[in-house]
């Protein structure tokens, strides 16, 4: 990023910035020019309503002396960093939230839906949650896309609009899921508004009455035992690609259904005996309180699958797997935890071909398969949900949408049993 000489407060410990963000460039190539305020070597960044080229931004903010054309420019931004500092000032005990409120009432930032998704994107990926930054940056350039507006304002996005947008979404062969996960983002930053007072409640569009959020659909992702069976009984080379591939399907079976970046998340010190005890990645943030642990256990295969792939640094601190290594930004991790679930899908998929296994075999199938068989087999859905780190006990219980029809069968059978008794007693 460029950024100029900061100004700082010295009593508070806070300084403040004006940086070019060169992280996301606009269509045109020019970068959002944005506010940066630290404090306690925490960075939050805030939309200024300008973006500039890299050098136009010399040309306006880092020159002392600008040109004629490029002086308006420049205290159009000193305007906002003097008002970030007067804010500051005035604040008895300074903190993000208090500046935030302050910092966007009476500003043309308000209003801004766009300047929000920026805003919560930018605390996202200072935070290291880049993965749910990701949803949201996708679900703003959705909506520029589908609305072709370059500014929209909390105050346009009513009932209508959103039951437009899922429409528009629909019509260029979004799915159900993608709408829920893009308005849902939407929501979020209602309700941040909300609370910061930048938004009335009055005008929240969400809930009974108003736009519902759609449902995703319960699509069937287990396959049966007897094709898991083939699955485990498949003789890869040793040490191939393949090989790697399989065995981490497998350990995610076996290991509570347990995702890719949880997989590559585990470390040496995980291991207890002879159980695995984590917290999942996707509730690391959300549920800081009372997280909840959780325990999958060692059996020989897993143990097997450990023995083969474990790295030989076994110090506490050491991942497990090696799909990740120190000194990686949260975005190289994320990018490492995607090229392994690729590599693992490419091969386990190749392998359900070889194996004439008619159902789509990926990384989501050892999860949705771990739970179906244990449903299916009498497991309590209380008992499945702490297995696999469910918050809530309906999100367990949609798995019985994929009960296979034999299981059903026999169950509407032994509503008429009465019959069988009759006969024998006749």
């Amino acid at each position: 990023m460029y950024y100029c000489m900061q100004m700082k407060n010295i009593e508070k410990g806070v300084s403040t910035a004006i940086v070019l963000d060169t992280r996301r460039n606009k269509i045109d190539g020019s970068f959002p020019a944005k506010l940066r305020v630290t404090y306690r070597r925490r960075q939050m960044y805030y939309t200024t309503g300008m973006s500039f080229t890299q050098e136009e931004f010399q040309r306006v903010w880092v020159a002392e002396k600008p040109r004629k054309e490029h002086k308006e420019s420049q205290l159009l931004l000193r305007g906002i960093e003097k008002k970030a500092v007067d804010i500051i000032e005035s604040l008895p005990t300074f903190t993000f939230d208090n500046f935030k409120k302050h910092f966007q009432s009476n500003s043309g930032e308000v209003e801004s839906l766009y300047s929000a998704f920026e805003n919560y994107i930018d605390q996202l990926e200072h935070e290291g949650r880049v993965g749910t930054a990701s949803s949201y940056q996708c679900s703003l350039s959705s909506l520029k896309k589908i609305t072709g507006k370059d500014r929209l304002n909390f105050s346009q996005v009513d009932v209508d609009f959103l039951k437009a947008y899922e429409r528009k979404m629909i019509e260029k062969g979004n799915s159900l899921t993608t709408v829920g996960i893009y308005t849902r983002c939407i929501r979020t930053l209602f309700n941040e508004a909300i609370e910061s007072g930048i938004v009335k409640r009055e005008s929240y569009p969400f809930g009974k009455r108003r736009y519902q959020i759609p449902a995703s659909r319960n699509i069937k992702k287990a396959i049966p035992i007897s094709d898991i069976g083939k699955l485990f009984h498949y003789k890869a080379i040793a040490e191939t690609t393949e090989q790697w591939a399989i065995d981490m399907w497998k350990f995610s079976y076996l290991c509570n259904g347990m995702n890719i970046r949880d997989i590559a998340n585990l470390k040496f010190r995980n291991i207890e005996s002879d159980k695995i005890t984590f917290i999942r990645a996707k509730t690391e943030h959300t549920r800081r309180k009372n997280q909840t642990s959780i325990v999958a256990m060692i059996t020989t295969e897993v143990q097997k699958i450990l023995n083969r792939w474990k790295s030989k640094q076994h110090s506490p601190d050491n991942y497990i797997f090696e799909i990740l290594k120190s000194g990686l930004t949260p975005k190289q991790q994320l990018g490492r935890v995607h090229q392994a679930t690729k590599t693992i899908n490419k091969y386990v998929k190749r392998i359900a071909l070889k194996l004439k296994i008619d159902k789509p075999v990926t990384t989501y199938t050892a999860r949705h398969s771990f739970v179906t068989i244990l449903m299916n087999d009498g497991a309590p859905a209380e008992y499945i949900r702490d297995l696999v780190g469910h918050t809530d006990i309906r999100t367990t219980q949609n798995y019985m949408g994929a009960v296979p029809d034999e299981i059903r069968r026999g169950y509407a059978q032994m509503l008429t049993n009465f019959k069988l008794n009759h006969k024998r007693s006749g």
